[in-house]
């Protein structure tokens, strides 16, 4: 079989930053999206998807570049008076956040779990949208070395849930659909994958993705 992880969310916990660099730039997070070009009435869940946060996981731009298209889009989406108007140009300029405040913390569980599967035999890869220095802090800190391989959406150029990131994978890896289980703690993304026929697990605790791929294991022997 093959297994495909996602990483943030469900191999490393503490993978949220957009909160943490809004309050640096004097935003809400809603103020943050809007600087992302991220169009009106978007679902929260579709957010990454769109504007700057597509090109920068896409790999369509680097991280430092996205903070000149912010600051652009700030100025022109923001009132005058905004705060963030002064923080924005003022922070950026020194430190680039998306690395700054980024400080993954491997879920030990899971990362048990994925050397159990290796050692019965199955192809373990990790299916993430990610961005440059997020994918190099990761490497840093040997957050892949539990996997056989990695499909980064910066470096494919594709973003999940657009499916040809699935069929970009199992091409790669020449594995069937039948022959595929993705793990996932976004439900889009596991849509995605269903609308495929590749077999998903919605992420949402160690504990609980234990015990279905336990329950997956004994329907599998019958």
């Amino acid at each position: 079989m093959l297994f495909i992880f996602d990483m943030g969310g469900v191999v490393a916990r503490n993978v949220q930053t957009i909160p943490a660099m809004a309050k640096k730039l004097s935003l809400s997070s809603d103020e943050f999206f809007i600087c992302c070009g991220i169009p009106e009435g978007t679902q929260r869940h579709a957010f990454y998807d769109h504007g700057l946060l597509a090109q920068i996981q896409s790999g369509a731009m680097s991280s430092i570049v996205f903070w000149n298209h912010f600051l652009s889009n700030a100025q022109e989406k923001l009132p005058k008076e905004h705060p963030g108007l002064k923080q924005i140009p003022l922070i950026t300029a020194k430190e680039n956040l998306w690395a700054t405040c980024f400080k993954p913390e491997p879920i030990k569980e899971i990362v048990t779990l994925i050397e159990t599967l290796k050692r019965k035999g199955h192809r373990v890869v990790c299916g993430t949208n990610t961005l440059d220095v997020h994918y190099e802090i990761h490497n840093r800190g040997k957050d892949y070395e539990p996997f056989h391989k990695v499909y980064a959406s910066h470096l494919m150029g594709i973003i999940k849930p657009d499916t040809a990131f699935w069929t970009t994978i199992l091409d790669q890896e020449k594995m069937s659909r039948s022959q595929t289980i993705f793990i996932d703690d976004n439900h889009p993304n596991i849509d995605g994958a269903e609308s495929l026929g590749i077999r998903s697990f919605l992420f949402t605790s160690p504990e609980l993705l234990i015990r279905d791929f336990s329950k997956w294991t004994e329907d599998s022997r019958t």
